[in-house]
């Protein structure tokens, strides 16, 4: 384990880089599912159609799923250097269970999005709102899982606290796409 240890500064960085990259895909692969929605709106729809469906699946095998990868396999190697993480006595109780369940629901949504893209791709019309509203999922696990990281390793993690502020968040979120929407 030692030989570990002396590498969880490499690990967090390179943890860091994938989540960031990870994070600035999904972003961008939600967007791109809304213009493909509103493409028919625009003179040359079917082109513009065909073209966001290939920066789909461009942007998903070779920017989202390896970023995914990257943050998966630091994040881990970053406990196996130092399983002290995973203790109860380490930060505010349950904080890296709460990270990695929120971890593994971004994933699932990764695992979705490209279901979403075989969708799509099957010529199956789309909800422009729907996808606004999917677009900012991300948006949701990364301030959610940010905040569990930070004050959670500094043992500083107010769960009640926590869960108000992400609901707070969530409806003016959720607030401002309704309004965005409507112009």
């Amino acid at each position: 384990m030692d030989f570990l240890t002396q590498y969880i500064p490499v690990f967090k960085s390179l943890h860091l880089i994938g989540m960031v990259t990870w994070f600035a895909g999904l972003f961008f692969l939600g967007r791109i599912f809304v213009y493909h929605a509103e493409a028919d709106k625009q003179e040359g729809g079917a082109v513009l159609k065909t073209n966001y469906l290939a920066m789909m699946w461009r942007l998903y095998k070779a920017i989202v799923n390896p970023s995914m990868m990257i943050t998966w396999t630091f994040g881990l190697l970053m406990i196996a250097g130092n399983p002290s993480y995973m203790s109860v006595e380490f930060g505010t109780p349950g904080w890296l269970h709460a990270k990695l369940l929120f971890v593994v629901l971004l994933t699932v949504y990764h695992i979705l999005c490209k279901k979403r893209i075989k969708k799509i791709e099957s010529g199956e019309p789309q909800d422009s709102y729907f996808l606004r509203v999917w677009n900012e999922v991300p948006t949701v696990f990364l301030v959610g899982i940010i905040f569990i990281a930070v004050f959670g390793k500094m043992g500083t993690l107010n769960w009640m606290y926590w869960g108000i502020g992400m609901f707070i968040f969530v409806v003016l979120l959720y607030l401002a796409i309704k309004r965005i929407n409507r112009k």
